[in-house]
């Protein structure tokens, strides 16, 4: 019996910190945050003449402008419009390609700037280690995302798609 007790014990470290004292009381961190007063609501005091980029910017705010909820289709863009937006930049990376290969030259970074981060799946994976399996299969991301929605169970390595 006490030779597999040792044998337990030496797959443990070491304890790094010494044992806990009793005749000191642990550090208590809730006494620190409790003397805090909460901080008041911030507020945005705006100029309409000294501060018209920010004020023409901003689509909500509590006391000041006449939407009372953001209009989210300005932030996001619906689905449709994205698709139809990736096709475009598709087809515009297959006219610059093409007219690359025509002159003998390569596509830099500056070529493809204005849709770097535009598309489904994004250009700039075009650049990552599995470029050549992504140019011939274009729609993976979307059907892997919309894949989730036909499973019935779920997918516990979600993040190693």
């Amino acid at each position: 019996m006490m030779r597999r007790e040792k044998r337990a014990r030496r797959h443990f470290k070491r304890m790094r910190f010494p044992p806990f004292d009793d005749e000191e009381p642990p550090i208590d961190y809730v006494d620190n945050i409790l003397d805090v007063e909460p901080l008041e609501a911030i507020q945005l005091q705006l100029d309409p003449e000294e501060d018209k980029a920010i004020y023409e910017c901003i689509t909500h705010f509590r006391s000041g402008m006449s939407h009372d909820e953001p209009n989210l289709y300005r932030y996001i863009m619906p689905w449709e419009a994205e698709f139809i937006d990736s096709q475009r930049v598709w087809a515009e990376y297959a006219l610059k390609r093409q007219e690359a290969n025509t002159l003998n030259k390569r596509l830099t970074l500056d070529d493809l700037d204005d849709s770097w981060d535009r598309e489904i799946p994004c250009i700039n994976r075009l650049f990552q280690k599995d470029r050549h399996v992504l140019a011939y299969d274009k729609g993976w991301h979307v059907r892997i995302d919309f894949k989730q929605y036909q499973i019935l169970k779920q997918n516990p390595f979600w993040w190693t798609y």
